[in-house]
């Protein structure tokens, strides 16, 4: 009974963001994040680059989203991820290609009018599965406007089902934390503790700034991980291999097309 109450909150923080759509929250039609991952030594052993416009055009796919995935060494993996919707959500498509220990894999996922998302997987044999997406159902391209969402109401917890860019869909616990609660807590901040319900004990405790930006997330998986924002200029220093991709964010969204 609890998770239902929790996932009927979760639904309607997400149909909030639905109805006020994805353009309300872009400052001059387009918003950039980069994030340093550091190891638990505090080593620089990858990055994140995520960027999201609105094309301003009255067309159906006028949302457009770009992220990078890369970690550096032995067992390295790297995804890019290519995303369009309309503003309200209704509809997407979101691409993706991620490269592994295990070789090269590509996901694509479609969302319809009806609500059914549609899953194709290219390697290494093609596959097509549908699913009916909940009302409570968040792309993860997404998953930061739901942080500023909760603090703004009356919930102190919710349930979301996000979708990752591979079609995965995990029931995500997202609960606020008083600043007060813990010495972590940076000034004028906002802590949330976001918990993965899919069995493998994953969870994250992110930190916003007093403008609901997250500046900082601690990720406990197989170790435990810090996420911290950081400038592309200083992400290119860290990682030259990958310049291309980090200083010339752009050609991204131009791949994506």
């Amino acid at each position: 009974m609890l998770f239902r109450s929790l996932l009927e909150a979760g639904s309607e923080i997400v149909t909030e963001i639905k109805n006020t759509g994805i353009d309300r929250f872009l400052y001059n039609k387009s918003r950039q994040t980069s994030f340093l991952v550091k190891d638990a030594a505090g080593r620089a052993i990858g990055f994140t680059m995520d960027v999201l416009t609105d094309s301003g055009r009255d067309a159906q796919l006028n949302i457009q989203a770009a992220s990078f995935f890369y970690i550096r060494g032995r067992y390295g993996r790297e995804q890019a991820a290519f995303f369009q919707s309309g503003n309200n959500l209704d509809e997407f498509a979101w691409k993706s290609e991620t490269t592994g220990i295990t070789g090269v894999s590509g996901t694509e996922l479609t969302l319809d009018e009806t609500g059914v998302m549609t899953i194709r997987t290219f390697s290494p044999q093609p596959k097509e599965k549908n699913y009916q997406l909940s009302s409570a159902a968040i792309p993860e391209v997404f998953l930061d406007l739901t942080f500023g969402q909760i603090l703004d109401s009356n919930h102190k917890k919710i349930i979301v089902d996000v979708i990752n860019a591979d079609g995965k869909i995990t029931p995500t616990l997202i609960s606020r934390i008083e600043a007060e609660d813990t010495a972590a807590a940076e000034e004028d901040g906002y802590i949330l503790r976001v918990e993965f319900l899919d069995g493998r004990g994953f969870s994250e405790q992110v930190y916003l700034d007093a403008q609901y930006q997250v500046s900082k997330s601690l990720l406990q998986q197989d170790g435990i991980y810090t996420i911290e924002r950081s400038s592309l200029k200083d992400i290119a220093k860290q990682f030259p291999e990958r310049a291309d991709y980090i200083l010339q964010k752009n050609k991204l969204l131009e791949r994506g097309n």
